[in-house]
């Protein structure tokens, strides 16, 4: 499942506002967890807001309790991430954070910036590959097998 959050720009105070559902185009404020490999929502994020991305899982009997799964997080925006308009972090909620509660109203509390490998497509539809904890500040990485032409 994927949670967004919103919040004031200055603040600490999140409110869930979407929840991945069957339907991308119609998120839930609900938490509906899927069995499903992957999931998808749309949703307009708007100018003078923090907003948190955050990826869920519903822990099993079935096995699925590792504790650092690998997951990949896809973005399609209008805006330029590049531009003065919209800065991308990656960060890391704590994991007793009351968002992983189920709770809509929680404090993102202190948030961990995380190092990683991230593609940005260019104007000629190929995928650039960096390394950061910001998708406008990362470090170009020389690694084939991470560069894709669609």
């Amino acid at each position: 499942m994927l949670s967004i959050s919103e919040g004031d720009i200055h603040g600490s105070l999140q409110k869930v506002v979407a929840n991945t559902s069957e339907n991308p185009e119609e998120p839930s404020t609900e938490y509906l967890f899927q069995q499903s490999r992957s999931v998808s929502l749309f949703y307009k994020f708007t100018k003078g807001h923090k907003y948190l991305v955050i990826p869920r899982r519903m822990k099993s009997s079935a096995g699925n309790n590792v504790p650092n799964k690998k997951y990949v997080i896809a973005l399609r925006t209008k805006t330029k991430v590049s531009s003065k308009d919209v800065v991308v972090r990656i960060v890391r909620l704590d994991k007793d954070n009351a968002v992983f509660k189920n709770l809509t109203l929680f404090h993102a509390g202190t948030l961990t910036s995380l190092t990683t490998v991230y593609q940005i497509k260019d104007g000629n539809n190929v995928f650039r590959t960096y390394r950061g904890d910001n998708l406008c500040k990362g470090r170009k990485e020389h690694n084939a097998k991470f560069e894709l032409v669609i």
